[in-house]
């Protein structure tokens, strides 16, 4: 059965006569904020390590997680070390759903890369750096924290979605008006597999026109590269093809749910079901329960989730009871244009 998942973001938070204004003065207030910290006013720049920027123009997930984690594999592959450093939406004690996955995403790293988050980034990178040792730090979700300075700025634009030229918050989806891509150094179309090529042309062009020369736009698509299964008898890795066929139910809290479904119907799974819950949304015991009886009443033969979800849902997946094994997807991006240039503006 194909599911269909409503995207929120095509509404406007508030519409009408109150929203335009409601926008008018975010807008006016935002100019101001730029104004200062194109001037320098307030921003730390540091010295000792390159900073590169990940973030994105609206709300809502663009591929930025994904988008980290290729910048810090060039890094690595640079025999650099690095300090990943965002904000932790949504944490509690144990950190939130972003720095739980990152952490996850670079064991394998060791030492060579860690993970800082917290409000005050430029503290957090001013630590880090005097614990001595880092070459590069990289902010997830950067464009809009301007109080650190960045030597190379990666702005990324859903191309699936096209909305780049939307209207601001709260009566759009977007951070930042289109005319803010002029600070990018380089812009990252994603899930361009999902986009009509006049689409994504339109967006390359808008890129181009709004960066300096020198500019890199590049395309991308996001990707499955595999499963950690999780079952009754243990954990194992498992490729991407292992789900086709199979009757699913998708469980996300993401924000762009519908891309997810539309992934996993590509790969093969056939969706009898979805759970769509709130972008950062946390997951107890009641909503592990939910999802184990929605699996069992559907006989789904898994259910398919996203790492971001399963570092929650995975404490109390267990004690749920479902005996559904739970495939947790690798997700990667795939640079198919524009990959040497942003790799080489990365370790230049």
């Amino acid at each position: 059965m194909s599911v269909e998942v409503a995207d929120r973001r095509s509404r406007g938070i508030v519409g009408g006569v109150v929203g335009g204004a409601a926008e008018a003065a975010y807008r006016w207030v935002l100019d101001g904020r730029n104004r200062r910290w194109d001037r320098g006013e307030g921003v730390r720049r540091f010295d000792d390590a390159r900073v590169v920027s990940v973030g994105n123009l609206s709300v809502g997930g663009s591929g930025k997680s994904p988008m980290v984690g290729w910048v810090v594999d060039r890094l690595v592959d640079h025999g650099e070390r690095v300090m990943v450093v965002m904000r932790g939406y949504k944490g509690d004690e144990d950190g939130s759903d972003e720095e739980l996955e990152h952490r996850a995403r670079f064991d394998r790293f060791g030492e060579r890369v860690v993970v800082r988050a917290g409000a005050d980034r430029a503290r957090l990178i001013e630590a880090g750096l005097a614990s001595g040792g880092f070459d590069a730090v990289v902010l997830d979700d950067g464009f809009q924290h301007r109080r650190v300075a960045r030597d190379v700025d990666i702005v990324l634009l859903d191309a699936s979605r096209a909305d780049w030229c939307g209207r601001c918050l709260p009566a759009g989806w977007l951070r930042e008006p289109v005319e803010s891509l002029r600070r990018a150094d380089a812009v990252v179309l994603t899930r361009c597999d999902l986009a009509d090529e006049i689409v994504i042309e339109e967006g390359a062009e808008i890129a181009r026109e709004a960066m300096d020369v020198g500019g890199v736009v590049a395309r991308a698509r996001h990707a499955w590269s595999g499963f950690e299964v999780v079952g009754v008898d243990g954990t194992r890795r498992e490729e991407v093809a292992w789900v086709r066929g199979m009757r699913v139910v998708v469980a996300c809290g993401i924000g762009h749910p519908g891309a997810f479904v539309s992934q996993a119907e590509r790969t093969g799974a056939r969706v009898v079901e979805a759970l769509v819950r709130p972008d950062h949304a946390r997951w107890n015991l009641g909503h592990a329960s939910a999802l184990a009886s929605l699996a069992r009443s559907v006989d789904a033969q898994a259910v398919v989730t996203t790492r971001k979800d399963w570092v929650k849902l995975g404490s109390v997946w267990n004690a749920a009871g479902s005996g559904v094994p739970v495939g947790v997807v690798d997700v990667v991006i795939e640079l198919f244009e524009g990959r040497e240039p942003l790799a080489s503006m990365l370790v230049r």
